[in-house]
């Protein structure tokens, strides 16, 4: 009698162990789930604002009609700009820079 009884509180033992892994099993797949889709939100979220960025320094430049830099790296004027360089004060040459090629 003390055998089946043993036998008993083993398999619920057993029972309780497995359902609680269940749970704790299927928690974290729902937890993983969750992150995922906050990460994939966050992405989201983070690649409309550089798109946002982009929009907005293009306009920027628009508005000034163009922005002139100090040529680096090999950079030469755009041959399909009129005005594509100058010159400044100080003889140094400055490249014309439009809203297409900045972004």
């Amino acid at each position: 009698m003390v055998y089946i009884k043993e036998k008993k509180a083993n398999l619920l033992f057993v029972i309780i162990v497995l359902l609680v892994a269940g749970f704790m099993l299927y928690s974290l797949e729902r937890n993983t789930q969750r992150q995922m889709e906050l990460y994939k939100q966050n992405i989201l979220q983070e690649a409309i604002a550089h798109f946002d960025n982009m929009i907005m320094t293009r306009s920027w430049n628009a508005l000034y009609g163009g922005v002139f830099v100090k040529p680096t790296n090999g950079l030469k004027p755009n041959p399909y700009l009129k005005n594509n360089s100058i010159k400044d004060e100080h003889g140094n040459l400055l490249v014309k820079i439009n809203p297409a090629w900045m972004t």
